[in-house]
């Protein structure tokens, strides 16, 4: 957003715009290609720290801890200390 010059601004402010009417009129339409970029790239950042685990992690012995959802195994009661299987999370 700093890269849209402030003559633009007093432009609009001659022309009678506010700055909230310069925000949503000019500058958030200049700026959506940005903020669209921005947010596809945090959800497909999002999205591969989620998947990596599942594809890298051959067995539930490897996860920090148990998924929610019921899987292929019965459920298994908590293990104690030195168990190679992880707990359930909080």
């Amino acid at each position: 957003m700093r890269a849209i010059p402030g003559e633009l601004e007093d432009a609009a402010i001659v022309d009678g715009a506010t700055r909230i009417r310069f925000f949503l009129r000019i500058l958030l339409p200049l700026s959506r290609p940005a903020l669209i970029t921005v947010g596809i790239l945090a959800f497909v950042t999002s999205w591969n720290a989620y998947l990596l685990p599942l594809v890298v992690f051959s067995s539930q012995d490897y996860y920090t801890c148990r998924w929610p959802w019921p899987t292929s195994s019965p459920p298994t009661p908590r293990t104690p200390r030195g168990s190679t299987h992880s707990p359930p999370c909080p």
